[in-house]
């Protein structure tokens, strides 16, 4: 009798270890594989394959996809003679949107898709002044490869340095046709296109590079430089092919009173951002919920210096 409870028990034993095996690698890799074929095919699109709520996961798979159909090339969304940065915008580690970034060359299609006013030509100029050159220390005679020699008159400069060293502000239209950058006719450009909302955006990019002065010597500016250049003398020391003893370019630098300065704006990258609709209004409402905040705190802040100063007043 003990012996038949034994095999008994055994048998039931091994059954429940049999329902308790845990779920295989395939099984769940099936079943993901299903549910993402699924959404592929059935959930609303916010840009090309990209659909609101996909996890970080998914969104790999739709990356790949594009990659692979040419869509897409080194995660740049690419159209003719135009490739644009892609980004995805996160809330809990769920995609809610697509951005293209510095999209200023996709521009002109959806202007003509959606009926958009043009970018606008606009001067890039932050500040142009003349100044006295910091580096002005004349220079008649210089080595070259032969001994000394004399630089030609041209390397005088006759024009006037600037008193107190002060600045003087110049006119920036001067200079327009070289130093322009193509902005959005309106600070923001919201376009409604049913269930998806297109947000188009330019945002001003610090940027080190552009923020570098240009410099415009005054010699650079004198006919008699520029005659002197041209000249066949000239291109012996100016030209692609004089020696680095026997060119006189450094001299400029050196023999001018003064300089133009040109320092440009930070460069203004246009961004399209692609939301579901519902989406969109709940990053708005949050936006001015931000905003309300700050103004409150702001308040507060005001209120209490008010307090304190009148606590002061009654405690002196």
């Amino acid at each position: 009798m003990r012996k038949l409870l034994f095999v008994v028990l055994l048998s039931f034993l091994s059954c429940q270890h049999e329902k308790e095996e845990p779920i295989s690698n395939t099984t769940i890799t099936n079943t993901f594989e299903q549910e993402f074929e699924n959404k592929l095919k059935n959930e609303p699109k916010i840009f090309l394959k990209y659909w609101s709520g996909m996890t970080l996961e998914e969104y790999s798979k739709v990356y790949s996809i594009l990659h692979e159909e040419g869509v897409l090339e080194f995660g740049k969304y690419k159209t003719t003679g135009c490739s644009t940065e892609m980004e995805k915008i996160l809330r809990n580690d769920t995609v809610i949107g697509i951005k293209l970034v510095n999209a200023e060359c996709l521009y002109p299609l959806y202007q003509e898709k959606y009926n958009l006013l043009p970018l606008v030509e606009k001067t890039s100029i932050e500040r142009y002044y003349r100044e006295n050159n910091p580096d002005y220390k004349p220079v008649t005679y210089y080595n070259t490869e032969k001994g000394l020699s004399t630089l030609p008159n041209c390397f005088i400069d006759k024009t006037e340095r600037i008193n107190d060293y002060s600045i003087i502000n110049l006119d920036p239209t001067e200079i327009n046709y070289i130093y322009t950058d193509k902005y959005l006719p309106e600070e923001e450009i919201v376009i409604d296109n049913e269930a998806v909302i297109i947000k188009i955006t330019q945002e001003s990019i610090d940027n080190i590079v552009t923020r570098i002065p240009s410099y415009t010597y005054s010699l650079e500016e004198s006919q008699e430089m520029r005659n002197y250049q041209n000249s066949s003398e000239g291109q012996k020391h100016f030209g692609f092919f004089s020696g680095i003893k026997d060119s006189q370019h450094k001299f400029i630098y050196s023999n001018s009173k003064t300089r133009k300065v040109v320092v440009r704006k930070n460069p203004n990258l246009i961004t399209i951002t692609y939301m579901s609709k519902k989406d969109y209004q709940n990053e708005q409402m949050k936006q001015q919920e931000i905003k309300l905040q700050k103004l409150r705190e702001a308040y507060d802040k005001k209120q209490k210096a008010i307090e304190t100063e009148q606590r002061v007043m009654n405690e002196i």
